[in-house]
């Protein structure tokens, strides 16, 4: 199956916005807003990768710029498409475009549940490295407990 990762232009966000959002609720439990990830994509500070599977939407992670790294803020893969190795190819494309990136970012840090097991592994096999834990960072709420929070980083340069 051919896909392609492309970095999401400002000027045709509106053209898939709708469809970052159907992955965004159906694949999280605490979704982001439709406003809040619409204002995210727009700042220009934000750089979303998309990952295509022939022309459907498939895939995206969401980069926020801070001076010299960047952070993974979210990212997500279908359903119908998770467990095929496409989470890994979207990180993996945006790892290297980010390190071609003009800005010359040195490291890209994310957070991940604790209870993520899935996600860490990933996150390892491309590199990253647990820098510490923040205790019950995620909040507890009527359907779930408090979670600590993994704090990874992968340097790029």
């Amino acid at each position: 199956m051919p896909l392609r990762c492309v970095l999401l232009d400002k000027q045709n966000l509106n053209e898939y916005l709708n469809d970052i959002y159907q992955l965004e609720l159906e694949n999280f439990l605490h979704p982001w807003s439709e406003n809040s990830l619409a204002e995210t994509l727009n700042d220009k500070e934000t750089y979303c990768y998309v990952l295509f599977n022939e022309k459907k939407l498939c895939g995206f992670a969401i980069f926020q710029s801070m001076v010299f790294d960047v952070e993974l803020l979210q990212i997500c893969i279908a359903k119908q498409n998770q467990g095929q190795g496409l989470g890994k190819e979207l990180l993996k494309n945006s790892i290297l475009l980010l390190k071609n990136n003009p800005s010359n970012y040195e490291k890209i840090f994310l957070e991940v549940r604790e209870s993520n097991e899935r996600a860490i592994s990933l996150y390892q096999k491309l590199g990253f490295e647990v820098d510490g834990i923040r205790k019950n960072y995620y909040k507890a709420t009527a359907n779930t407990k408090a979670e600590n929070a993994v704090n990874m980083s992968l340097i790029l340069h």
